[in-house]
């Protein structure tokens, strides 16, 4: 969802002209920045299917932004062509063509967002086969688009209002992969109010529903949450949020039986019957979290989060979802820069479609970036992360290697 103010922060560096002007409309030209991006991974064991296996891609890419007093845009477009060479799920060439759009529209009390996005890329899923002691690869290409907008007013220089909605469709060719076809919406509406300099509080509540196919998954959560958040000192800022969360999730499933011995409906001599089963379940939960933010100095910035809900699974269970993230920024030089981050993912199963069933994630990576002359950028990184899944712990390690040029400041209007 797209912030007042979101925008402006993003691309305040990319035009000097921006915020000038005396209607400030167009007060900063549209701009672009043209690129050419390639990339080389290495992963030891893909998908979990324990193969190595190497990801390449390459392709153009585009950033766009213009910066006035009352309008804000910023965006990219890319084309990546990708190659995937796995052992078990075989060579795979993919085009995998990406949108993101952010827009900000200021009055003088209102602020009018939208927001935007569009990506296609392949998925890999693995599947659990107890009785064969191992794992099932398989793959799929899944297409997103979601759009967002919202509106925010300024009712005193204290309280403000807002309300937002957002809408997501997601398409998968081979629902194996653990990606069902969903469509989902959003809707939300808050208060905020500021009681000092330092402090704010809020409250908001929100409704989400979404359906799934082949699993015909219908899912309804409502929830109310207070938030606070206070300016500790001028570098670190602390927000943490308390609610109550109601999921109702409906599953709708359909399975073919014989109601005699099984040779005599293959035969023909017996219809086979089909059995519809129609599964509800209801919960209620607590849901909190955190964010905190600081500075250590000029060139170091670190931000930690934690979260704890519920929702609707696609499988037709409710989730239980706990999240702890901690992630490290540093500049070592004006050319070399590089960040850390480490995170915990917890998720449990009630209901329908696997009760008492949960799995843990735990993952770790770094990356360097250095720019080059003429607006060459090398960069690299490496992650380690771990599953835990039906009683085995699933390991991968990668290793990547990328390298961009940009031609910045392409003006092209007005």
């Amino acid at each position: 969802m797209l912030a007042a103010g979101t925008v402006g922060a993003q691309t305040a560096g990319g035009s000097a002209s921006a915020g000038s002007g005396a209607g400030g409309f167009i007060s900063s030209p549209l701009t672009f920045d043209y690129g050419l991006n390639a990339r080389q991974e290495y992963i030891d064991n893909f998908g979990f299917g324990g193969e190595s296996t190497f990801v390449s891609s390459v392709g153009p890419t585009a950033t766009f932004r213009m910066d006035s007093e009352t309008l804000r845009l910023a965006g990219n477009v890319s084309l990546f062509a990708t190659h995937v060479s796995n052992p078990r799920a075989g060579r795979s060439n993919t085009s995998d063509p990406r949108f993101r759009f952010e827009g900000t529209y200021l009055r003088e009390r209102s602020t009018f967002g939208l927001s935007a996005s569009y990506f296609r890329d392949r998925q890999f899923g693995t599947s659990v086969i107890p009785q064969a002691g191992g794992f099932q690869l398989s793959s799929g290409t899944r297409t997103v688009f979601s759009i967002a907008p919202s509106y925010s007013y300024a009712v005193t220089d204290r309280l403000s209002v807002n309300t937002s909605y957002g809408f997501t469709n997601v398409t998968a060719d081979v629902a194996s992969v653990g990606q069902p076809d969903t469509r989902g919406d959003s809707l939300s509406a808050g208060l905020q109010y500021r009681l000092t300099e330092l402090d704010g509080i809020g409250i908001s509540i929100a409704q989400t529903s979404f359906s799934t196919t082949p699993v015909t998954t219908d899912s309804e959560t409502r929830s109310i949450q207070v938030s606070w958040n206070r300016q500790w000192t001028e570098l670190t800022t602390v927000t943490a949020f308390v609610g109550v969360t109601q999921s109702d999730i409906t599953s709708l499933s359909t399975q073919t039986i014989c109601l005699v011995p099984l040779s005599f409906c293959q035969a023909g001599l017996f219809p086979f019957q089909t059995l519809t089963n129609n599964q509800n379940v209801s919960s209620t939960n607590p849901t909190y979290g955190f964010t905190i933010s600081t500075r250590l100095g000029m060139r170091t910035t670190l931000a930690g989060s934690g979260s704890s809900g519920i929702q609707g699974g696609a499988s037709g269970s409710l989730v239980e979802r706990n999240v702890l993230g901690l992630d490290v920024r540093h500049q070592f030089s004006d050319r070399l820069s590089g960040s850390a981050d480490v995170s915990w993912a917890r998720s449990a199963f009630t209901g329908l479609g696997g009760s008492g069933s949960s799995n843990s994630t735990q993952g770790l990576a770094g990356n360097l970036s250095y720019l080059l002359p003429d607006n060459w950028n090398l960069g690299g990184g490496a992650r380690v992360s771990q599953t835990d899944l039906a009683g085995a712990q699933l390991r991968s390690k990668a290793v990547f290697v990328t390298i961009a040029k940009t031609w910045p400041n392409r003006r092209l209007w007005p």
